[in-house]
């Protein structure tokens, strides 16, 4: 008499396992704090893709943003920046442990650098002449690290990709690019979980 019982239970579990979320994720408390990766030891460049646009430079009194990614999906410190001339800040990053479905868990954090601090970074972007930067650059080395780096203003746009190698004008503007995130407002940052998909830049 009870395996009708047993089967209503059994169904009533699948059903619901079914209906779960995609993403469950316990009440860790947030995590704080922005600790700068950098970036690590790059590789000899093997190929160079050559950037035929005449470049652009970035005006100061007119909107504009950056956005710099790392890493890769495999990478545990694959972090993304994003900065508009308001200082608002976004950053995205990829957490070592996985969900129950076994999803990559990504965490968001938000912030807003004051103008002293935009200004310091939008000088970075001037001073080590990233708007001559070419294309693309590869190592051709499997895995490791890779990089993303945009400007934009109005309908303009300049696209770096950086696949193992990387330049010592990256190197030089990302130490500065991290430097002030964590001395502006990097003991501030709360970082929250955010589900997976759909996000620029985490895969």
């Amino acid at each position: 008499m009870r395996t009708p019982w047993l089967l209503l239970t059994i169904g009533a579990l699948a059903v619901s396992g079914w209906l779960l979320p995609d993403t469950i994720y316990l009440s860790d408390p947030p995590a704080l704090g922005y600790n700068p990766p950098g970036l690590p030891e790059g590789h000899p460049a093997t190929s160079v893709e050559k950037d035929e646009g005449t470049g652009f430079r970035v005006d100061p009194s007119k909107p504009w943003s950056i956005y710099f990614s790392r890493g890769s999906g495999l990478y545990p410190s694959y972090v993304t920046i994003e900065l508009n001339n308001e200082g608002r800040l976004t950053l995205r990053r990829m957490r070592r442990e996985r969900d129950w479905k076994g999803k990559p868990v990504a965490e968001m954090a938000t912030a807003t650098l004051p103008p002293e601090a935009v200004a310091r970074v939008l000088e970075a972007v001037k001073a080590n002449e990233l708007m001559k930067l070419e294309k693309s650059y590869s190592s051709g080395w499997v895995d490791g690290c890779q990089c993303t780096l945009q400007i934009r203003q109005g309908d303009q746009a300049k696209e770096v990709y950086f696949d193992n190698h990387f330049p010592e004008s990256l190197v030089r503007f990302v130490t500065v690019l991290d430097e002030t995130v964590a001395h502006s407002v990097g003991p501030r940052l709360v970082w929250r979980v955010e589900p997976v998909g759909g996000n620029r830049g985490v895969p």
